[in-house]
């Protein structure tokens, strides 16, 4: 795979957006795992029904790899190399999630928890020779099989809710698939639309965190490399780099979202354009800029 990386020259820009760059996404993209605890125990505490009872039911990926911590913890004596083996896979998969510890990015790790969780429950029933190990091995099984369960309507779910919302597999163009509620599909088709006809087929600069997005469902060309322009993930040269192209007209276009202002926005250079370009038309997901020729 880094053969072609290579060929075409850009390895160094793999080493400084893939690795040394990502310095921005440590600190500034990071969630800590106590507040998505504490979010997700409010939801709890909040009457259940509809949409909310999909939340509840996802979150219990975040205790998913509390569980395989203390029964390992409880079983730490007896248990096989094997079983080590896959502990520390659910651990190194759970650590993926760095540095955001919320419910979506932790979820990946859910069938190594699952696996973990049933290796535990087996090891505990493979020693159990004593009545009190018995109990132990049972309860082991019974909440790891519990567990388990939850695991899977927790999967399950959200795909059925969604379909009981009315929500139809997507017809989008490179976004088919996904279910979503046809009002919702129309918006977006009629938004890329829009974003499609006053790029008139020209390369644009979307700065907005949905920036992929809307460049696969319209079609208009990227005039840069970023698909999601944020403080986080231009390395440690991009914002310079979008800033020259700016500044000098090589980008000549720019759709500008004003609809998220946090840390994660690049507001310095949604300034630069404010200053060197011509405000267009508002296209729905974001605002048309062109680049203002020096007279």
């Amino acid at each position: 795979m880094l053969v072609p990386v290579a060929w075409s020259g850009g390895l160094p820009a793999l080493w400084d957006y893939g690795f040394a760059g990502k310095g921005g996404y440590l600190t500034l993209g990071g969630v800590s795992f106590a507040e998505s605890l504490r979010g997700w125990l409010a939801a709890l505490a909040a009457p259940i029904s509809g949409p909310s009872l999909g939340t509840a039911l996802h979150g219990v990926v975040l205790i998913l790899p509390l569980a395989v911590l203390a029964l390992a913890a409880v079983r730490a004596r007896s248990l096989d190399t094997r079983t080590w083996i896959i502990v520390l896979f659910a651990v190194l998969a759970t650590l993926t999630a760095l540095p955001r510890w919320d419910r979506f990015h932790m979820a990946h790790a859910v069938p190594l928890h699952a696996v973990a969780l049933a290796a535990l429950a087996s090891r505990a029933r493979a020693i159990s020779t004593t009545p009190a190990r018995r109990r132990t091995g049972r309860a082991a099984t019974v909440t790891s099989l519990a567990i388990i369960a939850i695991g899977l309507v927790v999967a399950l779910h959200p795909a059925g809710a969604l379909l009981g919302e009315g929500r139809e597999p997507s017809r989008l163009t490179h976004f088919r698939g996904p279910l979503i509620a046809p009002a919702t599909a129309a918006d977006l088709e009629e938004a890329a639309g829009r974003i499609a006809r006053e790029a008139a087929g020209q390369p644009v600069f979307i700065l907005s965190l949905e920036a992929g997005f809307w460049h696969l469902a319209s079609g208009v060309p990227n005039a840069t490399p970023f698909d999601i322009p944020a403080t986080t993930s231009l390395g440690a040269t991009g914002v310079t780099w979008l800033a020259d192209r700016l500044a000098d007209g090589r980008i000549r276009q720019v759709c500008v979202d004003r609809r998220r202002q946090d840390r994660l926005v690049l507001v310095d250079l949604a300034a630069l354009v404010d200053a060197t370009f011509d405000r267009g038309a508002d296209v729905g997901p974001c605002t048309w800029y062109r680049f203002r020729e020096q007279r």
